[in-house]
């Protein structure tokens, strides 16, 4: 549970072009500021509202484990943070395993989670929880693990699992959906929705920790799940079938080159496996289609909000 200087890039521009108030905050976890004071002042600099050396310091890790500073400094009056216990100094002890108690649904103005979600075995009650707690009219703003990190946590998440949860149908709109390096300046991914494009949005880097920053918003107050959320490819499949249409029309399945492509990749040494796959990005594989470039430092806001405007009709 950590904010390095991806993170608070993008608590930035979360605050700065999506509308994110981080008035009354709660935290997953007591979060830890992992940026020195060097990215902070950076990063605060190219986002147009530079900080002092001094300020910089107090907002990094080099002056506390704790990100409080960071989030009061982004205009945090309140700042509370839920854990299963209160080792941390937590305010709010909650097992996020259970369902959550009534007192605490629609408190925040934000609910921001840098790294738990993917330690909590019972992922749909834990992210049914995030989403109550939110007023109306808040945000829930994510950073989870995508790839590489198998091991630290239970999971690693997919993007079409937030697409289909922070939903419509479940009072949410999905504002902004990143895929980014963590622990570095490395330009981010602006990821499109499965349920628009047609096709399964994955993506395989030869780069470390690579993270899914979502920023939602709630729409409105609703029972949450009441249509269980299906993986919008097969959904689209099933009603093709139930039409009479071609059944196995699918896209994104992979070939049978394909597939003994990828159970062969493992035993290719590395050296050439590295060749390969340097050269397959330099001709933007197929995966990178379902993807827009995008600068933290410079955003294109317009192009970002484009992806997310229109919503995807899908059959249950």
């Amino acid at each position: 549970m950590g904010i390095e200087v991806q993170s608070v890039r993008l608590l930035i521009l979360a605050q700065q072009h999506l509308g994110v108030d981080f008035s009354n905050t709660l935290t997953i976890g007591r979060q830890e500021i992992m940026a020195s004071a060097a990215q902070v002042e950076r990063v605060f600099r190219s986002a147009g509202t530079p900080v002092s050396g001094s300020v910089a310091r107090d907002l990094s890790g080099e002056a506390g484990r704790i990100s409080d500073p960071l989030f009061r400094h982004l205009g945090a009056v309140e700042i509370d943070a839920m854990d299963v216990s209160d080792f941390e100094g937590a305010s709010v002890i909650h097992d996020l395993n259970t369902d959550l108690p009534d007192g605490l649904a629609e408190q925040f103005s934000t609910v921001f989670d840098g790294g738990t979600l993917e330690h909590v075995f019972n992922v749909p009650t834990a992210l049914a929880s995030y989403m109550r707690m939110p007023k109306v009219g808040g945000h829930l703003v994510l950073a989870l693990p995508a790839n590489n990190e198998m091991g630290h946590g239970f999971y690693q998440f997919s993007p079409e699992l937030f697409f289909r949860t922070l939903s419509i149908a479940n009072g949410y709109n999905v504002e902004a959906m990143f895929l980014a390096p963590l622990f570095s300046n490395a330009k981010w991914l602006a990821v499109k929705d499965p349920a628009l494009v047609g096709a399964r949005v994955g993506f395989n880097s030869s780069q470390c920790y690579e993270y899914l920053f979502i920023v939602a918003k709630k729409i409105k107050s609703v029972p949450l799940f009441q249509t269980t959320p299906q993986q919008s490819d097969y959904s689209t499949e099933w009603t093709r079938v139930a039409a009479g249409e071609q059944r196995w029309s699918r896209p994104g399945v992979l070939s049978a080159k394909q597939r003994i492509t990828r159970l062969v990749r493992p035993f290719i040494p590395r050296l050439l496996q590295q060749w390969r796959a340097e050269r397959a990005l330099g001709k933007r594989p197929r995966e990178l289609e379902n993807f827009v470039q995008f600068n933290p430092a410079a955003p294109e806001m317009a192009t970002v909000r484009a992806l997310y405007t229109t919503v995807p009709v899908i059959s249950s």
